[in-house]
């Protein structure tokens, strides 16, 4: 089964809708991160078939339902240390609104953003 394909997986829940399950992988490189997703797809697939049922990773069974599309989680960690990229403590928002924020974050947000 996938338990015995190394992928650790860091967290799982019920969703909302009929049959819909949150399964969070521990991130990786983004090459490893893929791999892992598409061995996970396709054990799950198989072991579902092999249970007579059937799984679908579509975005959405039904209009009255609430949707299963895709979400990525991110961490962002300096490329110097293990410590997430952050700064050691927020102060008050500045004038635009937005919380202090260390150049890693922001940057990255930022490049989200543009694309």
């Amino acid at each position: 089964g996938v338990h015995d394909s190394a992928i650790p997986v860091e967290f799982s829940k019920g969703e909302w809708g009929p049959g819909q399950h949150e399964i969070n992988l521990r991130y990786a490189e983004a090459l490893e991160m893929a791999d892992r997703h598409v061995v996970y797809k396709l054990a799950a697939k198989d072991i579902a078939a092999a249970a007579g049922c059937s799984l679908t990773f579509m975005a959405k069974l039904d209009a009255k339902l609430a949707g299963s599309s895709l979400h990525v989680h991110t961490s962002l960690v300096e490329a110097t240390s293990r410590c997430p990229a952050r700064p050691p403590r927020v102060r008050r928002a500045s004038a635009t609104g937005s919380a202090a924020c260390s150049p890693t974050p922001t940057n990255s947000v930022g490049s989200l953003h543009r694309t």
